[in-house]
């Protein structure tokens, strides 16, 4: 089964309950189109740009508020960080390279910004000529590390640095 239109929250016309929050979509009550979904798949969560939210086996797990749905086969791999959802269908919107390689840049840009404001300082306190011997001391150990940081090619590389104190 595939829902390809957006569930929003209503309040029932008929008898319910004040304290629970009812979903629907053109094609009904959410709770009550959970039966039409097999026992046996995986159903996705994915918002209007095709990101997937959640997923599980159980369709009662799942919450889809501003959300759609669709199911696909029990022994789908899904990554959530390299596959969307179109159409009610699965397809990888980028490959776990360039996952990676954002990932680690992004490390890196982190840790930049991080170490990059603690040598400020000292280097205009060195510049100043007033730095004191300790000071130096660590403003040489932090420029070593940011070099080495910036070489640094893989997460594994990043997480092996230690940043001086």
């Amino acid at each position: 089964m595939s829902l390809t239109k957006k569930f929003e929250r209503y309040i029932p016309e008929e008898d319910h309950y004040s304290n629970v929050i009812y979903l629907r979509n053109i094609d009904g009550d959410w709770y009550k189109q959970q039966s039409n979904f097999a026992n046996n798949s995986l159903k996705v969560l994915y918002d209007d740009d095709g990101f997937i939210i959640s997923m599980h086996h159980d369709v009662s797990m799942l919450y889809p508020d501003g959300a759609y749905i669709c199911e696909l086969d029990a022994n789908t791999h899904v990554n959530i960080d390299i596959h969307k959802i179109k159409d009610g269908k699965l397809y990888e919107y980028q490959s776990l390279d360039n996952y990676n390689r954002s990932q680690i840049d992004l490390k890196k840009k982190q840790l930049m910004n991080e170490v990059s404001s603690l040598i400020d300082p000292l280097q205009d306190s060195f510049d100043m000529g007033v730095a004191t011997s300790e000071e130096i001391e660590k403003l040489i150990a932090l420029k070593e590390y940011r070099i080495s940081l910036n070489r640094a090619s893989t997460l594994h590389d990043i997480k092996s640095l230690t940043l001086p104190v």
